[in-house]
This record gives C-alpha cells, structure tokens and sequence, in this order.
C-alpha cells in the first residue's frame, strides 16, 4: 500500500492524484502542445487513461501528484515512479500545468522541489533521475534551477534529442 504522502507550503499543494483529477491531468495530457513532450505522443482516451489509473493505484513503486495553488485551483500533476525503495532511486517526470488556469510564474519549479522534498524526507530516497526533450527548454531550466544535472544524452525511437539528468538527496 502507498504511503500517504503530501506537501503543502504557502504558494503550492502536492498530493496523491484522485480518479477524477487523473481524467483531469488526461485532458490537458492530450492537448497537442503538450503531447509533443511525452515519449508517446498518441491521444489517449478516458478509458485508456481510466485503465493506467487502476494500475497505478496498485503500483507500490508510483506516486502521481495533483498539484494545486492555495486557492483551490488545480494546475497540473507530477510523479515520482519506477521506484526502487532498496537502492533509494526513483525516476521523476509527468510534469504537466495546465496553462488555460492562472498560475503564478515558477509553478513547475515549485511543483518540482515539492517532488524533491517529498521523495527525501517522506520516501527517504537518495537519488531522483528524469528524461527531458533537449528542445524542452522550459523544463530543462526548471530541472537545472532544481538541482537537477544533465549526465547523459541518448535519442528516443524516432531519434529525438533527450537528456538524462540526476539529482542527488
């Protein structure tokens, strides 16, 4: 069973993702400007979406976050997963706001360092790693400016650019 892990500040809220925030997180997953940063790219539908829910709900090893201002207003989701709870490694990613809300300026920075805290003091991991499409400027600065390193280069399928990157806990 998932531990039940949570962040709260005074600018952002992190918390397990819910069924209904999961459709959610689906419908702006499937906008084209955002499809082009997952390695699949297809739209998925809400049956799809609903039967990677129910997987996950059972998956020890993955955390998926909704992440909400201080105002109610759900912006987005990440993830903490392929979690190796013997080593203290975990890959993190799934960063997705959603742009139609009003946000303030650093959301995903926030959302990733609430990851970050998360991952150490809650799951007491060592070590987080991520892809990021080269061309994905914004999440690289965002990855970067969180302590993230760019340790390898490697191409996905159809040969797109990606960096790996590592922080350490």
């Amino acid at each position: 069973m998932k531990k039940q892990v949570k962040f709260e500040s005074h600018e952002i809220i992190l918390k397990l993702m819910t069924e209904n925030e999961n459709q959610k997180y689906c419908a702006i997953r499937n906008r084209v400007e955002n499809r082009k940063w997952f390695t699949d790219r297809n739209v998925l539908s809400e049956q799809e979406q609903e039967n990677w829910f129910k997987q996950y709900l059972v998956k020890e090893s993955d955390y998926m976050f909704s992440i909400y201002n201080m105002q109610g207003d759900f912006l987005g989701g990440n993830a903490i997963y392929h979690i190796d709870f013997v080593q203290g490694i975990a890959e993190y990613g799934r960063l997705l706001k959603d742009t139609a809300v009003m946000y303030t300026k650093g959301t995903g920075y926030l959302a990733t360092m609430a990851a970050i805290a998360i991952a150490k003091e809650q799951l007491q991991l060592q070590q987080l790693y991520l892809e990021v499409y080269q061309d994905n400027l914004v999440a690289v600065k965002i990855y970067e400016r969180a302590g993230f390193e760019i340790k390898d280069r490697t191409q996905d399928s159809s040969g797109r650019e990606m960096y790996k990157m590592i922080i350490k806990l």
